[in-house]
């Protein structure tokens, strides 16, 4: 087992996996799972895809969503019909013979045998074989590897918990048993609650407890009486002890630090705030109510719901430091409190600082707001006459950039802002550059936007009959008369702007270009949108109510692949796959953009583009799909279909498989379809320096290009050839080899990885350090765990931590980080805390902070613009780290 472990190792580190052509087509199987969602029609069930494609026939009388590959589907009515599986293909795998059944989980479903009173219930794999008997008189479903099941009635019948294998794990003899985890279930006898430990089956708590809330693996709400008047205390998982006494009213865990504790009945009763750590009342029971802001702040109220005051207080040490004046404290921002004097009708609204508690802004305004999509401002209004006037109130400095003079206002992220004077019905909208003030669009539309490049689509005329144009905010002039009856700015469209001429149901659209402010693609479509390709639309027509999509050519003005596809994918400049017919069933072909002509007809299963030049193709679909190869300089098949797999190996040779995963050969053909190895080898890698691994009865050795076995395969595992060396092993013990098959630095290391940059790194005794090309240790064996060198640098692991050493073995930049990717133009990714809440930020070679840790994902740097995500919103930056206008950034990235 240790040896086989270290060949994993060595494999999973230094060989460069490619997706085979075999699984990047079975991706579309697992795809079609998810967007297949049960339709009803005639009182008939199916299902649909997410174009709303019926793709499984109505004829079932009942069905359940897809679940782990397999939706449960009924045939008959309620009382009498039976339940089975089908496949997303619509194919009866599980015949219709069950009573009543649940969806799959964790590979098994429960079915039910006999009618709802005196049936029997066990379990069934994804096989449809039943893998637990029919014994139980319920069973849940197995959410975990763990659930329980009843024997006996709903009355009198006791419950148990089996795993998987159907082993009893707690024995039926429970009022009631709730599965919290794979390691903790609550249990009821006489209408009291319990907790056990499902491993051991000891009682950890015993059933006194009216009610178990858990809320975490260490920490749960207890309660003794009723709901109403009952009391409730906290309990310690772990130790199974009461470390807070059945004494509160209510309680409600914020998080595992603080808890919200109430004395007192729901109308009248007071609330305080626990620390669970310390077991002590930070704040005491004597608010009305309290709402926790954040880790360091709560709100409190002092008086009823209707007239009580509001003020703020520090968590930590329960002082208030914003006395309960304000008759309302809402948070707008990370670090600004909305706060109002006055009712709800006539009061007026400021803002005030969390940190230090004090008002940045008056209550002077009538209401503040902000916008559902992010933005650097407040919306402000002011009541004058009866009427409601806007402005804007900058973030940063909570200072007023637009005073309230307009109907309405709606900030944009481009710098401008939509202006609307007059009322709803007759007001007119123009657009405002917020940071000079100026109306660069006067106030004579039914409607603007900025579209960007200086332009703003211009709108005369109501919502249902009005025209909209274009304006240049530069010239001050219309460049475009408003004849359309749509306009629409989105992200992909890229300096584009989908246009519309006709009305919903007629109409046709094409692209408008924001620079050149001209149509780049005729309004004669139902659809376009712009293909990865920026060079390209897609362009699609309804025929007879289906919709069927063709390529245009932006720069050629013409459309170069007619609108006969049902889809259609720009794989690579001048190539694009086609598809007639639905995911299922439908075939592929392989269309030429620049000739516009049909390479391939669409008559194949599924293609993938290897390169300018080779096409894989398959026939079939599952286990009986075969792979062959298309030569397009050639213009024929040169590989038959004859072969379970097909990758590419290089620019030029292919690797293709006879046979399972599991057993299956592997040879290597040439482009040309000559074969260069019988399929005889368990495992071919991918050529380096004109050599490939190969795996022969569980031995290693490399193939040159020509499909010759040029060093004998005679190790126990080896990596790909990297700057004249490969690793290979020899008795769990690793070196190098050169290309003539000579040792040159001997096999006494436990690890070995490629060369890159002159260095490899190594391993003795679970620590790792670096070699030159001559063996000799050039960096200690000192790190945890390292990687190979990039731009000079190598991440390297001391006590958990990663950071970068240089060749010297210098250390450039600490370990503070939690984890690193390689340096890559200059710059390196780094990350602070665990995997999953973890964020990222971006070092340079110096070890400066390009990008502080506080973002969820980095994107790779494109054209010099790095792509950021938090939550759902993105933002971008240069190199530098300074901000880049969203509208900026997508000119520059492609």
């Amino acid at each position: 087992m240790q040896n086989c472990k270290k060949i994993a190792l060595i494999f999973a580190a230094i060989l460069v996996s490619v997706t085979s052509f075999n699984n990047y087509a079975q991706t579309v199987d697992e795809n079609n799972e998810i967007y297949l969602s049960p339709v009803e029609k005639n009182g008939k069930w199916g299902f649909e895809d997410f174009d709303e494609n019926l793709v499984i026939p109505c004829k079932y009388d009942n069905v359940e969503s897809f679940s782990e590959g397999l939706a449960a589907v009924r045939i008959g009515d309620y009382e009498t019909g039976k339940w089975g599986f089908i496949d997303v293909k619509g194919r009866q795998v599980i015949p219709c013979k069950y009573d009543m059944t649940e969806s799959f989980c964790n590979g098994l479903a429960a079915v039910r045998i006999g009618d709802e009173d005196t049936g029997k219930w066990g379990y069934i794999n994804l096989k449809g074989q039943m893998v637990i008997p029919c014994k139980y008189d319920k069973a849940e479903s197995f959410d975990r590897s763990i659930t329980a099941v009843r024997i006996g009635d709903e009355e009198t019948g006791k419950w148990g918990a089996i795993n998987t294998n159907g082993e009893t794990v707690i024995p039926c003899k429970y009022g009631y048993i709730f599965v919290e985890s794979e390691d903790l279930s609550q249990f009821m006898i006489n209408d009291k609650w319990g907790l056990l430990d499902i491993k051991t089956g000891q009682e950890l708590v015993p059933c006194k407890y009216d009610d178990i809330d858990v809320e975490n693996d260490s920490l749960a709400i207890i309660r003794i009486g009723n709901y109403e008047t009952g009391k409730r205390g906290l309990l310690d998982i772990k130790t199974s002890k009461e470390f807070i006494p059945c004494k509160y009213d209510d309680i409600d865990v914020v998080d595992e630090n603080l808890a919200k504790i109430r004395i007192g009945d729901e109308e009248s009763g007071k609330w305080g705030l626990l620390d669970i750590k310390t077991r002590q009342e930070v704040v005491q029971c004597k608010y009305d109510f309290i709402y926790v802001e954040n880790e360091d702040i709560a709100q409190f109220r002092t008086g009823d719901e209707k007239t009580g005051k509001w003020g703020l207080l520090n968590i930590k040490n329960g002082q208030v430091f914003v006395p309960s004046k304000y008759d309302d404290i809402s948070g707008i921002s990370e670090n600004l409190a909305k706060i109002r004097i006055g009712d709800e009708e006539s009061g007026k609204w400021g803002l005030l600082d969390f940190n230090t508690g004090q008002e940045v802004t008056p209550c002077k305004y009538d209401g503040i707001f902000s916008y559902l999509l992010k933005t650097d401002y407040f919306k402000i209004e002011t009541r004058e006459d009866d009427s409601l006037k806007c402005g804007l109130l900058e973030i940063s400095t909570c200072k007023e950039v637009v005073p309230c003079k307009y109907d309405d206002i709606v900030p944009l992220n481009s710098g401008m802002a939509c202006i609307k004077v007059g009322d709803d019905e007759t007001g007119k909208w123009g657009l405002l550059n917020i940071g000079t003030g100026k109306i660069v669009v006067p106030c004579n539309y039914d409607n603007v936007d900025y579209v960007g490049n200086d332009l703003a689509a211009i709108k005369i005329g109501d919502e249902d009959s009005g025209k909209w144009g274009f304006f240049n905010i530069n010239t001050g002039k219309e460049v475009s008369p408003s004849k359309y009856y749509e306009v629409v700015s989105t992200w992909s469209f890229r300096d584009c702007v989908l246009v519309k001429i006709g009305n919903d149901d007629s109409g046709n659209v094409g692209l408008f270009n924001t620079i050149s402010c001209k149509e780049i693609v005729p309004c004669k479509y139902d659809d376009v949108y712009l293909s990865s390709d920026e060079g390209y639309a897609v362009i699609i027509r309804r025929i007879d109510d289906y919709r069927k999509e063709g390529l245009f050519d932006i720069n050629a003005g013409k459309e170069v692949v007619p609108c006969n596809y049902d889809i259609i994918n720009l794989e690579r400049d001048g190539y694009a796959m086609v598809r007639i017919g639905d995911w299922e069933t439908g075939k592929w072909g392989l269309f030429d953009t620049k000739n516009g002509k049909e390479i391939l007809p669409c008559k194949y299963d599924y293609l993938h583009l290897f390169n300018d030049n080779l096409v894989g193709i398959r026939i079939g679909d599952g286990e009986t799909a075969k792979y062959g190869l298309f030569n397009i300089n050639l213009g024929k098949e040169v590989i038959p279909y004859n072969y379970n797999s097909i990758e590419l190996a290089s620019d030029d040779i292919i690797k293709v498989m006879i046979g399972d995963d599991d057993t299956g050969k592997w040879g290597l053909i040439d482009s040309n379809g000559n074969i260069l190895e019988q399929c005889k080898y368990d495992y071919i890698g991918d050529f380096n320096e004109n050599l490939a691994v190969a795996v022969l009865n569980k031995k290693t050795g490399f193939l040159n290009t020509k499909g010759n076995l040029v060093i004998p395969c005679k190790y126990d595992a080896a990596g790909m050839f990297s700057e004249g060396l490969a690793p290979v092993m020899i008795k769990e013990k690793c070196g190098f080899i050169n290309n003539k098959d000579e040792i040159v630095i001997p096999c006494e290391y436990d690890y070995a990885g490629l060369f890159n940059e002159g260095l490899a790194l190594v391993a003795i005794d679970n620590k790792g350090g670096f070699i030159n090309n001559k063996g000799e240790l050039v960096i200690p064996f000192k790190y945890e765990r390292a990687g190979s060198f990039n731009e000079g640098l190598a991440p390297v692991i001391i006590d958990g931590k990663v950071g970068f050493i240089n060749i010297k073995d210098e250390m450039v930049i600490p370990c503070i980080y939690d984890n690193a990717r390689p340096f890559k133009n200059g710059l390196a990714e780094v990350k602070i805390g665990d995997e999953e809440t973890g964020k990222w930020g971006i070092v340079n070679t110096k070890g400066e902070q390009i990008l502080p840790c506080n973002y969820d994902y980095i994107y790779d740097i494109n054209n010099g613009i790095i792509q950021t995500a938090l939550g759902d919103e993105y933002f971008y930056f240069n190199t530098n780290g300074e901000s880049i206008d969203p509208e900026e950034a997508k000119k520059v990235m492609k």
